[in-house]
């Protein structure tokens, strides 16, 4: 029995075996130099692809997603693949070597839009989102009004944060 339907496989032109990747909710999966992930979302998905797709990796890497045989991001089912990058997550200790490609990272990222729909949703992963695309109030709370609701004292963006980093 096959891990993986022989359509996704087939969508993405991949060949070799196929192995499923530990974590990551069990829908993740590796086969050579690609991976292969289904997404819930597809709006989201084919957002980051077209972010991705478009970054010039000076001084870090990102894995690229690989357009499927019909065109566009997605196979049926909502099947996404990426290139596989060989490595390991950075650790604390590392923060000295990742620093630069970190910062590299994040000026290609600065100027990019921040999606709109991101608004429109609340969850864990897009509150994470608006907190490093655009202005969220994070910083204070005053305290109750008469109404009984908190009020922020101050909104920030990461962009406002562009300083070295002091390692």
């Amino acid at each position: 029995m096959a891990l993986l339907d022989p359509i996704v496989t087939s969508a993405f032109g991949v060949q070799r075996g196929v192995q499923r990747l530990v974590g990551d909710e069990g829908c993740t999966y590796r086969a050579g130099d690609v991976v292969l992930r289904q997404e819930a979302d597809p709006v989201w998905a084919n957002w980051l692809a077209d972010l991705f797709s478009g970054i010039v990796g000076d001084g870090f890497r990102v894995a690229q997603p690989l357009p499927a045989r019909s065109g566009g991001w997605m196979a049926p089912g909502g099947w996404y693949a990426w290139t596989f990058l060989e490595g390991r997550h950075a650790r604390g200790q590392d923060l000295p070597t990742v620093a630069p490609a970190i910062s590299a990272f994040h000026a290609a990222l600065a100027d990019r839009p921040w999606p709109s729909y991101f608004r429109r949703e609340e969850s864990p992963f897009t509150r994470a989102d608006r907190a490093a695309w655009g202005p969220v109030p994070t910083l204070g709370w005053r305290s109750r009004s008469s109404t009984g609701t908190s009020t922020p004292t101050t909104s920030w963006s990461p962009r406002d944060c562009r300083r070295p980093l002091l390692i």
